[in-house]
C-alpha cells in the first residue's frame, strides 16, 4: 500500500489534528487484534461550507477571500456522494482498515476559482474582497492576549488558529515523493 499524505494532517498544527491522528494511530494498533475493522475518511472539503458565500453573492455581496484568492485549494465533495462513499465503507472489502481521502470528481479550486465559477453560475458581475491574511494572525493575537484576562475566551484564540489554518493550507492529497498535486480525488479509494 502507497503511503500517501493530506495536507491538512502532514502539518498537523491543531490541537483537533493533533488528537486525531493519536486516535487514528490508536484504532489502527486496537485493530490489528483482528477485534474489528475501521475506515477513516477524510474529505477536502465540503460544497456545504460554500453555503454562506452562495447566498451573500445571490444578494449581491462580494465573494470573501483571503489573501489573493490563490492561497489554498480544495476539491470540494457533495455532501450526498460523501454520505454514499460513507456508505460504502460499511460493506466495500477494498475500504476496511484504510485511510480514505475522498474528494470531487472535478480539478482543484481555489477561493478565487469558487468564487469566478459561483458569480458565473448566478450571471453576476464578480465583486470580490480580498482580505490579507495578516488581519487573522492579528486577531489570533489580540485572543490569545484576551484569554490571560478572560479565561471564558480560551477556545476563541483555537477557533481563529482554525479559520487561518483552512484559509491558508489546501486541503489536496500530495504525491509523497515530490510532494506535487496527486492525480488525485473523485469519487474512488485511493491506492
Amino acid at each position: 500500500m502507497k503511503r500517501q499524505k493530506i495536507v491538512s494532517l502532514r502539518k498537523p498544527l491543531l490541537e483537533f489534528q493533533r488528537a486525531k491522528l493519536k486516535f487514528e494511530a490508536e484504532l489502527h494498533k486496537e485493530a490489528e487484534n483482528g477485534d474489528f475493522t475501521y475506515s477513516i475518511v477524510r474529505p477536502t472539503a465540503f460544497f456545504k461550507s460554500l453555503g454562506g458565500q452562495v447566498e451573500l453573492v445571490k444578494d449581491g455581496k462580494p465573494f470573501v477571500m483571503f489573501g489573493d484568492g490563490k492561497l489554498c485549494a480544495c476539491k470540494p465533495i457533495s455532501e450526498e456522494d460523501l454520505a454514499s462513499f460513507i456508505a460504502d465503507c460499511i460493506s466495500c472489502e477494498d475500504k476496511i482498515n484504510k485511510i480514505l481521502p475522498i474528494g470531487g470528481p472535478e480539478k482543484a479550486l481555489t477561493p478565487l476559482e469558487q468564487g469566478e465559477l459561483l458569480f458565473k453560475l448566478l450571471g453576476k458581475e464578480p465583486k470580490f474582497v480580498k482580505v490579507p491574511i495578516g488581519v487573522m494572525d492579528f486577531a489570533i493575537g489580540i485572543l490569545d492576549f484576551l484569554v490571560k484576562f478572560f479565561p471564558s475566551l480560551e477556545d476563541a484564540p483555537e477557533f481563529g488558529k482554525i479559520g487561518r489554518y483552512y484559509a491558508a493550507e489546501s486541503m489536496l492529497l500530495l504525491n509523497p515523493e515530490d510532494e506535487s498535486i496527486s492525480r488525485i480525488f473523485g469519487f474512488q479509494n485511493f491506492p
